[in-house]
């Protein structure tokens, strides 16, 4: 019985998966950090400090695909999707059929870097 325990044990850990993005949030167009600006990733979320900053890490249970919704009032939603591809992490702008280009997000080192755009949303 024990060992039957410890099998079960051993195949539900090796479910979990470990959820780490580093996020900053940025103004467009002054480049100025946004504090408290909302991350969202599949229920996980963090908000942002005075310097613009948020880091989610957790154990979940298998994660793959995802997306990212960045929000913060008085700036347009932000959504990235995030696909596995190859053993590597893709990164795309979320589109929609109202979808306009004026947000947008690099990746430096570890961290998202996202752009907001001022503006409300629709």
């Amino acid at each position: 019985m024990r060992h039957a325990i410890l099998v079960i044990a051993l195949i539900m850990s090796s479910c979990d998966y470990a959820l780490e993005q580093k996020v900053l949030v940025l103004d467009r167009k002054s480049e100025n950090p946004i504090e408290n600006a909302r991350i969202d990733i599949e229920g996980y979320n963090c908000i942002t400090d005075s310097t613009g900053f948020c880091e989610i890490r957790e154990i979940t249970g298998l994660l793959s695909d995802r997306t990212i919704l960045v929000t913060k009032e008085g700036f347009l939603t932000f959504e990235i999707q995030i696909i596995r591809e190859r053993n590597e992490w893709q990164y795309f702008h979320k589109i929609d059929s109202t979808y306009k280009p004026v947000n947008s997000f690099g990746i430096k080192s570890d961290t998202l870097i996202v752009y907001l755009e001022e503006g409300r949303i629709n």
